[in-house]
């Protein structure tokens, strides 16, 4: 969005019409920032939008990104676990277009890595046949085009997602610190749950600065009504009890005991994942822990999961 183009932005409402974009799908409405959490009207002489980047009131990201109506194509469907669960689906294309193929509310769990931008290319040996297949992560227009991309498919995540449901967002510190920010807009401040700290090792180590050791991962929610399960790890080899910590137990709590066996819950810090070597591979290794934590799985018989 253009400095100039903030203060030309309607002040009413949208119409039905123009809310419900194609009349198939509701848009959701942003949240209202608490009066704590406002956006100054200006960094020194560069005027700022309280709505996410790229954002426009009657046609959202549309003007930006215009909606494609084509057929989507599958890929390939695969199916494991239950039979008596619908197979699965692996799309290959654009996900802002499949996304916007599919109704509101239809999906409980999120989870993206997108590009981080780390202004790099990467090339990777795919397949049986080692074929070369590179991935630019470099971006016209610099921070704001990457922000303005991901803003318009992390609305389409939002609408997608269920009451009850959980997004996680996978990135490091290239623009994690600024996502955040779109987010806070997207989502609303108060349905941020957590700055996941996944630690790795591994690679370099520079000789002027701290060697970067690990990714974030932002979990938000839609509302204040989510999907959460609580995950256990095995305490650290040698951990003994000191003291009386916590009770277990009958009669609340008189039976006054800890279990080492029964583990300590999982925190916001990721530390015991195992280091998987590849750019593609290490990304997705912290996508079953998401999965057992956030899936709806315990409370619906069949729960819809997404990555993008």
């Amino acid at each position: 969005m253009e400095p100039d183009q903030v203060d030309d932005l309607e002040t009413e409402a949208p119409s039905d019409e123009a809310a419900r974009g194609d009349g198939t799908h509701a848009a959701p409405a942003l949240p209202e920032q608490h009066d704590f959490y406002k956006m100054p009207a200006k960094f020194g002489h560069v005027p700022v939008a309280e709505e996410p980047l790229g954002w426009d009131r009657r046609r959202r990201f549309e003007h930006l990104y215009p909606r494609v109506r084509l057929p989507t194509q599958v890929v390939e469907r695969f199916e494991f676990g239950s039979p008596q669960l619908e197979p699965n689906r692996l799309y290959f294309g654009d996900n802002l277009h499949v996304m916007r193929s599919l109704p509101s509310e239809s999906v409980d769990l999120i989870y993206i890595d997108p590009p981080f931008f780390s202004q790099r290319t990467y090339n990777v040996l795919f397949g049986d046949q080692n074929e070369l297949r590179s991935f630019r992560d470099i971006w016209e227009g610099g921070l704001g085009g990457y922000l303005v991309w991901l803003n318009a498919r992390l609305y389409e995540m939002k609408r997608v997602l269920t009451a009850d449901g959980v997004i996680y967002v996978h990135l490091d510190w290239h623009a994690g610190h600024y996502v955040k920010v779109e987010m806070d807009r997207l989502f609303g401040y108060e349905n941020f749950r957590n700055e996941i700290i996944w630690c790795y090792s591994g690679g370099g180590v520079p000789k002027k600065d701290f060697p970067r050791k690990h990714d974030v991962i932002l979990r938000y929610s839609k509302t204040g009504a989510y999907a959460f399960n609580v995950e256990r790890k095995a305490y650290k080899e040698n951990t003994q009890q000191v003291g009386i910590h916590s009770t277990y137990g009958r009669d609340r709590g008189l039976d006054v005991s800890i279990d080492l066996d029964r583990g300590t819950p999982v925190t916001d810090w990721w530390s015991d994942i195992p280091t998987v070597t590849g750019w593609t591979r290490r990304r997705s290794a912290t996508l079953p822990r998401s999965r057992r934590l956030s899936s709806s799985a315990l409370f619906r018989p069949r729960p819809k999961l997404a990555k993008w």
